[in-house]
């Protein structure tokens, strides 16, 4: 009896190693025991579950665009998928400036899948993410960004109250739309950290944004600064796409800016009432005359 017993315990282990090695096209184990691999990255015999990809740790993504880094969690004990567990990303090395994660965290459904969207950015570089789990191996994604289907974004630069007010120093700054709407654009607020950024001296530049992104849109916008560097004008515009291959001409019609009712400001009134003075008769003419000799 009792060799029967160890012999049903070798079985449940060989049959847990076996889930480890089995895989395919879809589902790539990603657990080796190699011993040169990084602790942090392998199985523990006190883990409950075990992480695999769903599909390649090796990812190519658009530049500018977002692609999903997928786990499947699984129980050791009965080999199904486990669902309601937290799954944790992070970035763990890149030499990408602008690559982010869309969420830290990911919660398995009941296929034992979670999942978050990798940015990666606006430069060509690679971008390494390691989905993880307090009671289970840790699986690493190694994601190259490069110039799939690129295209050139021009933005012309227009004023619409030429005879009012002339624009200087126009900052135009390009975000991906899953990060920024023109309605959650405020003029006289700090901006939040645009994807791509110039300035133009004077509306009578274009600006060209090259290596966009075509799988996905934009969003434009501008502020432009009087001639003593205080914003005036702003524009935004929504949805921008990117054909592959040319360039994508835009207009940025910048507005001037209306003082808000409820604001507070600071106004300095200058009043030269010399002519009239002079015009006013001898008397006025002397008072005048007067001034100027203390003036000079």
């Amino acid at each position: 009896m009792k060799h029967l017993q160890l012999s049903f315990r070798y079985l449940v282990l060989a049959f847990a190693l076996g889930l480890f090695a089995c895989g395919d096209d879809a589902v790539n184990s990603n657990t080796s025991l190699d011993p040169n691999r990084d602790p942090g990255t392998g199985p523990s015999i006190s883990d409950q579950y075990f992480m695999v990809p769903a599909g390649s740790v090796n990812i190519q993504a658009n530049i500018t665009e977002s692609v999903p880094a997928k786990v499947i969690l699984y129980s050791k004990k009965t080999g199904e998928p486990v669902a309601q567990q937290r799954v944790s990303y992070e970035i763990i090395e890149t030499d990408v400036d602008q690559a982010s994660l869309s969420a830290k965290n990911g919660t398995t459904n009941d296929a034992g899948e979670a999942a978050v969207d990798v940015r990666v950015g606006g430069q060509n570089g690679t971008i390494v993410v390691r989905a993880d789990h307090p009671s289970s191996n840790a699986v690493d994604f190694t994601v190259e960004v490069l110039p799939l289907e690129v295209g050139t974004l021009r933005v012309n630069l227009v004023n619409t109250a030429p005879s009012i007010m002339d624009m200087y120093e126009i900052d135009v700054r390009v975000y991906k739309s899953a990060d920024m709407t023109c309605d959650e654009f405020r003029p006289f607020f700090e901006q939040q950290e645009p994807l791509y950024q110039q300035q133009a001296a004077t509306v009578n530049e274009a600006l060209d944004f090259e290596n966009m992104g075509t799988r996905g849109t934009f969003v434009v916008t501008g502020l432009s600064r009087g001639d003593r560097s205080q914003i005036v004008g702003a524009a935004c515009l929504d949805d921008v796409a990117i054909r592959p291959d040319t360039v994508n001409d835009v207009d940025l019609l910048l507005q001037l800016i209306p003082l808000s009712p409820v604001g507070t400001y600071d106004v300095t009134s200058n009043w030269d009432f010399t002519e009239a003075v002079a015009n006013s008769g001898t008397v006025g003419a002397t008072i005048v005359r007067v001034f100027d000799i203390f003036n000079n």
